[in-house]
C-alpha cells in the first residue's frame, strides 16, 4: 500500500493491492493517523521504517481497520523526497509469523525508487511550468515590439513621408 502523508494528520491511500476475496484499503480512502498506533502513524512520528509483527501490539482506528483485512504483521518505509516524509510504502502479511529480517531493507529500496520517481514528475512539471513562462513571457515582449513599432517607428515614418512631399511640393 502507497500512502500519502497530508499536513492534516492523515493518510490518504493513493494505490493497494491485496488478497482476491478479503477486505482491504481501497484507493482515495483517508486515515487518521495522530489516533492510536500504526505503521504509517510511526513513520510519519520518526521519518524511518518501521515494522510490527503482532496486529495486537497496535490500537486505534487504523488498527481495527487492518484487523479486518486479515493482516497480522507488516514492514513500512517512509518515502522521502526533497528530505521531507511525504508518503509510507507498506507491506503486510496475513500469516502469523514475523516477516523477514531483510524486508525493511527491501521495502526501504522500493520506496526510494518511489521517491525518485515523484521527484522527477515533480521536476518535469516544474520544468513545463517554467517553459510556458518562459514563452508567455517572450511572446508579451514581441507584442511589445509590434506595439512600439507601429505605435512609434512606423508613425514617424509616415511623418517623415508626409514631410518630403510637402517639401518636395515646395521645391520648383
Amino acid at each position: 500500500t502507497l500512502i500519502e502523508l497530508d499536513a492534516d494528520g492523515r493518510g490518504l491511500v493513493l494505490a493497494t493491492r491485496g488478497v482476491p476475496g478479503r477486505t482491504k484499503l481501497e484507493v482515495g480512502e483517508r486515515l487518521p493517523l495522530d489516533e492510536g498506533d500504526s505503521l504509517t502513524a510511526r513513520i510519519r512520528r520518526t521519518g524511518k521504517a518501521a515494522r510490527i509483527d503482532d496486529d495486537q501490539l497496535i490500537d486505534g482506528p487504523i488498527a481495527t481497520r487492518l484487523r479486518d483485512t486479515g493482516l497480522h504483521s507488516g514492514v513500512g518505509a517512509p518515502v522521502t523526497v526533497d528530505g521531507a516524509t511525504r508518503g509510507a510504502l507498506l507491506i503486510g502479511s496475513a500469516q502469523q509469523a514475523p516477516m523477514p529480517s531483510e524486508t525493511e531493507a527491501r521495502i526501504g529500496d522500493f520506496a526510494d525508487l518511489v521517491a525518485t520517481a515523484i521527484a522527477n514528475a515533480e521536476t518535469r512539471a516544474e520544468l513545463r511550468a517554467s517553459r510556458a513562462r518562459i514563452v508567455a513571457a517572450a511572446d508579451q515582449a514581441r507584442r511589445g515590439f509590434e506595439r512600439d513599432l507601429h505605435d512609434g517607428a512606423q508613425q514617424r515614418i509616415v511623418s517623415l513621408g508626409l514631410g518630403l512631399r510637402a517639401l518636395e511640393a515646395t521645391i520648383p
